[in-house]
């Protein structure tokens, strides 16, 4: 990343931890982190309708080896990752 400073004027990290700011050199040393932030609570995470429109297919295969139906498999995705959203409050929430 510190080669890139002179391109990037947004920068979006998910799945990373807490980190000291003398990680990064030049303006990256400025990050903000929006993750509680409600403006951007829509940002991550994934809808019911975008899993159904884009990963049906392979759900529906997975399901049929795991000898369960498409809507258990659904289900127990919600139940494990919920979409990933901070906010309960969240119009994106799956």
């Amino acid at each position: 990343l510190k080669s890139c400073d002179p391109y990037m004027c947004f920068l979006f990290l998910t799945g990373i931890t807490k980190f000291e700011s003398d990680v990064f050199s030049g303006d990256l040393n400025q990050l903000k982190d929006i993750s509680m932030d409600r403006r951007y609570e829509a940002i991550c995470g994934i809808t019911e309708d975008e899993i159904d429109e884009n990963f049906a297919p392979f759900l529906n295969d997975f399901a049929e080896s795991e000898n369960m139906t498409f809507s258990e498999l659904k289900t127990r995705l919600k139940q494990k990752y919920d979409g990933y959203h901070f906010s309960k409050t969240c119009k994106k929430s799956w």
